[in-house]
């Protein structure tokens, strides 16, 4: 993956499709994935904004269960975990009633 550059912004992308019906993004923000350094907050707050019809997963960086409840109240849809879970630093179990809770 991420072998070609692409000359087209992610809003560009995402315009095109969701007059194709788009309903749903799988986003992951490349430069945070695998680092653990929280996810891109700020993406993922200007494309909710910019595209209200769509649902989105935010992928990438994610540390804690703490960041959780700011990506729902940003109104993402739900949240990749990856490092974090595999590190032990989110247990199934923590996730399993952050999710129920949360409505994720």
């Amino acid at each position: 993956g991420w072998k070609k550059v692409e000359t087209l912004t992610l809003e560009e992308i995402l315009i095109s499709y969701q007059g194709l019906g788009l309903q749903r993004v799988l986003c992951t923000d490349i430069s945070r994935d695998g680092m653990m350094q929280g996810p891109n907050f700020g993406l993922y707050q200007s494309l909710v904004e910019q595209f209200p019809n769509i649902e989105f997963q935010a992928s990438g960086g994610v540390r804690s269960t703490e960041d959780f409840p700011l990506l729902k109240s940003m109104g993402l849809h739900s949240v990749v975990v990856g490092k974090a879970f595999y590190e032990n630093r989110i247990r199934p179990s923590e996730l399993e009633e952050l999710c129920l809770a949360n409505g994720l």
